[in-house]
């Protein structure tokens, strides 16, 4: 409550306990991780391309970090419950059939393969930004978003 700034009975207004307060909070990482999700247009195979695809992963990075305390408790404490838990899947449905359908137009893979391609860049991608917000990897944010953008773009023309 201290955090807030609030009164334990304010607080109780709003939330009726701690899980609801999460709950909520993940709403919001939620609505804010999906939009960006949609965000992405078309990538091309050239420069231009790559370029669009490093500063839609710039976005997802400064998301990250403006939600790292929500996103680490989500991930480390999987306690929240099962609504928390459907937030996580239309945030994993959201980011990974985005990269699939960007791979789809991009390359000749077939509809499974895609699903499946999106799931892994999707884990690479949200794994890189934990491992740096946790301070388990120390990577210069321009270096790291370079290499991760340059890597994407090539697994999205793989074909």
């Amino acid at each position: 409550m201290k955090l807030a700034d609030t009164s334990h009975g304010t607080f109780y207004l709003y939330f009726s306990n701690k899980d609801d307060l999460f709950h909520g909070l993940a709403i919001d990482v939620t609505a804010d991780m999906v939009a960006h999700a949609h965000s992405l247009g078309p990538v091309t195979p050239d420069g231009a391309g790559a370029a669009a695809l490093r500063r839609w992963l710039g976005g997802f990075t400064d998301l990250y970090v403006r939600h790292a305390a929500v996103i680490r408790a989500w991930t480390e404490a999987e306690t929240a419950g099962a609504a928390v838990a459907r937030q996580g899947d239309r945030l994993l449905e959201s980011f990974s059939s985005t990269l699939a359908d960007t791979m789809l137009a991009a390359s000749a893979i077939a509809d499974d393969e895609a699903a499946i391609a999106g799931v892994v860049l999707l884990a690479m991608i949200e794994r890189l930004n934990y491992y740096v917000i946790t301070g388990q990897v120390e990577l210069v944010r321009d270096d790291m978003l370079d290499t991760l953008a340059a890597v994407t773009h090539a697994a999205l023309f793989a074909r």
